[in-house]
């Protein structure tokens, strides 16, 4: 048995949906996973990885419509990782909290990676000193946050991620939000993008207005692969690799690249 981790860097923004959401302030949002913060189903994993790379349908059981007796292959859930915010100087930021943390660590021992994890995700501390103004305050994605700690060995955080991902990166600067509030920065980083359908050779609409729920480009999701034997074909495949995930692509969204560690 082999196993992987992959790690899915949003190239833009990604609509992987139909999902559900509690209060339902949009029409059609992103899935969302038991906590009500967005996920990638391994399910929408598996039907991409088939779409995009045809030399990996037969690990996965996948033969046109029709499926094999048994995958070569396990996909997990794509969890939310590390998610741009915006912030008052430098206008964003990656943010991520003890909670979203958790899901590397869990994936790190399900993997039986090992990983040494040296750090400790204390909110309200960030490797940025440059988005802290007067009295230690920070704005992120107009919230303001007091009480905010320069910790440089957030920077670390991101060793935890492939090679090929941390050089494609444009910032590698890091805050970390408390659990009691981390659903509604999330939130706020969605984009909410409002939609209408018109007659064909007309200007009049024909339907809507309705409203789709997009995850920022730039965000980082983490997920894992697990092999019955080795995994250096799926690695040699996809690492490295964009493919499309989710719906809209013909408007230029759900572009993804993908990183195998």
């Amino acid at each position: 048995m082999d196993s992987l981790f992959l790690f899915i860097y949003s190239l833009t923004p990604v609509h992987a949906g139909i999902g559900r959401q509690i209060d339902e302030y949009v029409d059609i949002p992103v899935q969302r996973d038991e906590f009500d913060i967005p996920v990638i189903w391994s399910s929408s994993i598996r039907g991409s990885l088939g779409n995009n790379f045809p030399n990996l349908k037969k690990l996965l059981g996948i033969k046109g419509d029709k499926s094999f007796s048994e995958s070569e292959i396990s996909v997990l859930d794509a969890r939310l990782f590390l998610i741009p915010a915006r912030t008052l100087y430098g206008i964003w930021i990656y943010i991520t909290s003890p909670h979203l943390f958790t899901y590397y660590s869990i994936y790190n021992e399900i993997l039986n990676k090992n990983s040494p994890i040296t750090i400790n995700p204390i909110p309200l501390a960030t490797n940025d000193k440059t988005i802290i103004f007067e009295n230690n305050k920070a704005y992120i994605n107009e919230i303001l946050f007091d009480k905010v700690k320069v910790e440089e060995s957030l920077k670390n955080l991101f060793n935890l991620l492939p090679e090929e991902l941390i050089k494609d990166l444009l910032k590698t600067s890091v805050f970390v939000v408390d659990d009691n509030i981390v659903r509604d920065v999330i939130n706020r980083s969605l984009i909410i993008q409002h939609r209408i359908k018109l007659k064909e050779n007309e200007k009049s609409v024909e339907e809507g207005p309705w409203t789709e729920e997009f995850v920022p480009m730039f965000t980082i999701f983490v997920s894992g692969i697990i092999c019955k034997s080795s995994c250096e074909t799926v690695k040699e495949t996809i690492n490295s690799k964009s493919m499309i995930i989710g719906g809209k692509e013909s408007l230029g969204k759900s572009l993804v690249k993908l990183y195998v560690k």
